[in-house]
């Protein structure tokens, strides 16, 4: 791969990448400076193209890490296409994941989205959320369920959660079977009551009952059905 690189500085060959031939792709560019972070936003015409179709509804944020030999994350915003197919609309590239820099970025695709979209799709990272509620103030944020649950399983298999360990497995399963009854309510009324009994039913684990409220119960909107 070395040997494909236009020069010896990494940052000088991205330089001359994103402003040669790619150049009508890159919606912006700041270079990596000591004064400031690296931000690509990237966009190709079949990308702009599945913007303009399928973004109006539900648009999906995905963070990878680990892409690239600095650990810069890799942003996605994802649609779903007319055949149920996950397909990007944009790309950013960006060396830190504040909500500053993830304000900027935001900012710059906003720009590209024919309307606000009903729904962004992402995982509990405030920084994230923060950024697309200012910037996309009239969209609702929801919470992806696949990492609800694995928040949840992960928290319940510390120490601190109480129910850690071989012997309360089957109590892991009946708390993570309560949260799939709370994802299921259809209305804020319905969520509330069971709430109450998921608190009442898990009285025994106060730890368990606080690591709700404190964590799940507050945003029931973002992660449940009536949200």
């Amino acid at each position: 791969m070395r040997k494909k690189h236009f020069n010896c500085g990494d940052s000088q060959s991205v330089h001359t990448l994103l402003n040669g031939k790619h150049q009508e792709h890159v919606l912006f560019y700041q270079p990596y400076t000591s004064d400031q972070e690296l931000m690509i936003v990237l966009q190709t015409p079949v990308m702009k193209s599945n913007m303009e179709n399928y973004a109006k509804q539900l648009v999906f944020v995905d963070t990878t890490h680990c892409v690239n030999q600095y650990s810069f994350p890799l942003f996605t915003l994802v649609v779903r296409d007319d055949h149920g197919h996950g397909v990007p609309v944009a790309y950013a590239i960006v060396s830190n994941e504040s909500q500053k820099t993830l304000e900027t970025v935001l900012g710059i695709v906003c720009e590209h989205f024919p309307t606000s979209p009903r729904a962004f799709m992402v995982d509990k990272d405030f920084a994230e959320i923060n950024a697309l509620q200012k910037v996309f103030p009239e969209s609702a944020i929801l919470l992806c369920w696949y990492h609800v649950l694995q928040a949840v399983n992960r928290w319940l298999s510390k120490s601190e959660s109480g129910v850690h360990g071989l012997s309360n497995t089957q109590k892991r399963n009946e708390i993570i079977s309560f949260f799939c009854k709370l994802k299921a309510c259809t209305s804020e009324d319905d969520f509330k009551a069971t709430s109450a009994e998921f608190c009442q039913t898990f009285k025994q684990y106060p730890l368990v009952c606080q690591y709700f409220q404190k964590h799940w119960e507050g945003i029931g909107h973002m992660w449940c059905d009536y949200g």
